[in-house]
C-alpha cells in the first residue's frame, strides 16, 4: 500500500491519529495529512504544532436538535470555546492549515424523514463553523443502522447543497465535508449510499483499526489491533489493506478515500500468562497502562514505559518502502 500522508486518533479517546491518503495509479500533487484531535492535560491546544498536519479536525462537537434557530451544533463554551480559537489561531504560521469539527454525538435526533430539519441543520451548522473560522465539518457516526441508509444519504446531499450555495453567495471557499467510515464491512453495506459519498463528501476516512479488542463472549483472543495484511485464522477484512480495498471496491474515489490508523495498542489479560501468542485466550482488557491509566489501550507514552517483553512474530516479513513515484494498492 502507499502512504501519501499521515494523521492520528486514539478511537473514542480520541488524541491523535494518523490517516493515509490512499491513492489508485496516480501521482499526488497535494497529500492530505488529517489529524484528529481532542484536548487532553496531556497534549493541550497550545501545543499542537502549526506544520504538522494539512487538516486538523477537533474532536467533538456535539448535535443538537433545539437550538434556538432549530437544528445545529451545540456552540461552545469555556474551554471548548478557547481550544477552538488557539486552533484556528494556527493558521496564522500555517495559511494551508484547514481546521474542520468532527460530530460523534446526536445524529439520530436530526438525521430523518424530515427533510426542513435536515435542511435547518444544514444551515445552523454553517452559520457556527463560519463564525468560529473553521474550514469544515467532520461526520464521524458510529453508525448508522441500514434503516438510516437512505436518510443519512439525503441528509449528506442537503449538507452539500447547502455549502455550495453559502459559498456561491458569500464568494468563501465552500466549507470542506468529510466522514469517518466503519471498520466493519457489513456495517458500511448497510449503512452507505456510496455514490452519495463519492459525491458529497471531500474526503472520508476508513477507521482502519480496532479490528481486535476484548469484547466480552465476542472477542476473546489476542489479536493485531491495525494490520496492514489479513492474518491467517481472521475474517477477510481484519486488515488495513483489505477494508482500503473494499471501499475502492464499492466506488469511493480512491482520491478521496484516507486511511485511519491508530497511535495505541490493545492490550489482553491472559487466561494463560504462559501462552502469549496471536489468538491466545483472554479473560479481559489489560490493566491500565502506565501513564495514561487506560484499561485495555497502550499509548505511546505507556509503551515507552511499560517495561514489556518485546516477542517478535517471525512469521511476518518487512516490506521495502515504495518510492515517492509508486501509487495505488
Amino acid at each position: 500500500m502507499f502512504a501519501n500522508a499521515v494523521n492520528g486518533r486514539l478511537s473514542h479517546t480520541v488524541l491523535f491519529v494518523a490517516t493515509f491518503l490512499v491513492m489508485q495509479g496516480q501521482a499526488l500533487s497535494s497529500p492530505i495529512l488529517a489529524c484528529y484531535y481532542q484536548p487532553t492535560g496531556y497534549f493541550p491546544p497550545s501545543k499542537v504544532p502549526a506544520d504538522l498536519c494539512t487538516h486538523l479536525i477537533y474532536a467533538f462537537g456535539t448535535i443538537t436538535s433545539s437550538g434556538s434557530s432549530g437544528p445545529g451544533i451545540v456552540p461552545p463554551t469555556g474551554s471548548q470555546a478557547s481550544a477552538w480559537r488557539t486552533l484556528t489561531s494556527l493558521k496564522t504560521s500555517n495559511p494551508d492549515l484547514k481546521v474542520l469539527l468532527s460530530l460523534q454525538q446526536g445524529f439520530p435526533t436530526v438525521v430523518g424523514s424530515d427533510q426542513s430539519k435536515m435542511q435547518a441543520f444544514a444551515t445552523n451548522a454553517i452559520a457556527l463553523l463560519r463564525q468560529y473560522s473553521l474550514d469544515g465539518v467532520d461526520f464521524d457516526w458510529e453508525f448508522p443502522s441500514s434503516s438510516d441508509r437512505a436518510n443519512y444519504a439525503n441528509f449528506l446531499r442537503i449538507v452539500r447543497s447547502a455549502v455550495q450555495e453559502e459559498a456561491q453567495k458569500t464568494g468563501r471557499p465552500p466549507l470542506l465535508v468529510s466522514l469517518a467510515l466503519a471498520n466493519n464491512v457489513y456495517t458500511a453495506k448497510a449503512a452507505y449510499d456510496f455514490n452519495t459519498l463519492a459525491s458529497t463528501v471531500d474526503f472520508a476516512t476508513a477507521m482502519a483499526y480496532d479490528f481486535h479488542l476484548y469484547i466480552k463472549n465476542k472477542d476473546v483472543k489476542t489479536g493485531y489491533n491495525s494490520p496492514l495484511f489479513t492474518t491467517p485464522g481472521d475474517p477477510t477484512y481484519f486488515s488495513a489493506s483489505a477494508l482500503a480495498n473494499f471501499y475502492l471496491q464499492q466506488g469511493l474515489p480512491g482520491e478521496k478515500l484516507l486511511l485511519g490508523i491508530p497511535t495505541y495498542g490493545r492490550s489482553w489479560t491472559l487466561a494463560d500468562a504462559s501462552n502469549h501468542n496471536l489468538h491466545a485466550p483472554a479473560t479481559g482488557k489489560g490493566a491500565p497502562g502506565p501513564v495514561r491509566g487506560l484499561t485495555g489501550i497502550y499509548a505511546y507514552p505507556d509503551a515507552c514505559k511499560s517495561g514489556a517483553t518485546v516477542v517478535e512474530d517471525s512469521t511476518l516479513e518487512c516490506l521495502p518502502v515504495p518510492g515517492p513515484d509508486v501509487g495505488g494498492i
